[in-house]
């Protein structure tokens, strides 16, 4: 498949969804930003506020949230998992992998309503060119539909080297701009500072049998801070991860499965966690 193929596709999703959006805006606000549940007790929206890029704080819709790929791009369980930052590592081989999360606002449980939790919705493609893995993504953040596009490459390297380079950008088309001081948000939450934020990363594998990965990486504007991330197999079907996204320390595990034999098959995920070690997280996800 040629590279403008899924390019043009993800523009067309984000076209589509957009002006599905703004007929959406006459009815009720609230999206992911209300921060009272109606009862006497607040929801504060830890993922609010000045240059908070509340969009891009849940699941990060790249390769590693909600299932792990190896250095080649194949989607396997010993592969790097983090949930709001990228690993190196980078689908591809063209396959689709199609997953949620839901970041509440309370410490304890999932809430589904769109006022009391940040989640989104997302597809990932990956294909291969060469000696290069490329993503691209569409993912819906609100009850709007506002979609937003991500893309991340990866180099190939050699099946017997542990070091993995990949370069992306999240939120490329600038959809949902963060808030900055002085700024009055809008109805979802917008405000006028970019949110596209491109970043570096690198991965590495340990080679250990519990396939320990460490992740590290910067960028700009939501990744301007050094972000980490670091995950272990404890068992086939599961893997520990924990990560510093730059605004806090997100932690949980990822149970992994497969519907099916072979490459035909359709790996499953389940993720369970906490961000910043209070607010409970939930996804799913499987491959098509």
């Amino acid at each position: 498949m040629r590279a403008s193929v899924p390019l043009m596709a993800l523009c067309a999703t984000i076209g589509f969804t957009t002006t599905i959006r703004i007929a959406a805006n006459s009815q009720s606000a609230g999206g992911a930003r209300s921060v009272r549940d109606g009862s006497t007790s607040p929801l504060i929206d830890p993922t609010a506020g000045n240059y908070s890029y509340h969009q891009i704080r849940t699941g990060s819709s790249l390769s590693g949230f909600m299932f792990g790929v190896d250095s080649q791009g194949y989607i396997t369980p010993g592969g790097p998992v983090a949930y709001s930052t990228p690993v190196a590592n980078t689908i591809g081989h063209g396959r689709f992998y199609l997953a949620g999360d839901q970041y509440s606002f309370d410490y304890e449980k999932p809430v589904f309503d769109g006022a009391h939790g940040n989640w989104n919705f997302s597809l990932i493609y990956g294909a291969t060119f060469g000696r290069f893995n490329v993503s691209f993504t569409a993912n819906v953040v609100d009850e709007f539909l506002e979609t937003l596009g991500e893309i991340e490459v990866q180099y190939i390297p050699s099946r017997k080297d542990r070091l993995t380079f990949g370069v992306g950008v999240e939120d490329i088309f600038n959809t949902s701009p963060t808030v900055r001081p002085g700024d009055i948000p809008d109805d979802q939450g917008r405000g006028t500072a970019p949110d596209d934020s491109f970043f570096g990363v690198a991965t590495y594998n340990f080679g250990t049998r519990y396939n320990v990965n460490l992740s590290s990486g910067v960028g700009n504007h939501r990744f301007r801070a050094w972000f980490d991330s670091v995950s272990v197999q404890v068992a086939h079907p599961v893997r520990v991860w924990a990560e510093n996204d730059g605004y806090g320390i997100n932690a949980g595990i990822l149970y992994w499965n497969k519907i099916g034999r072979g490459r035909h098959g359709h790996p499953i995920s389940v993720l369970l966690g906490n961000a910043r070690l209070k607010y409970f997280l939930f996804g799913a996800g499987i491959g098509l």
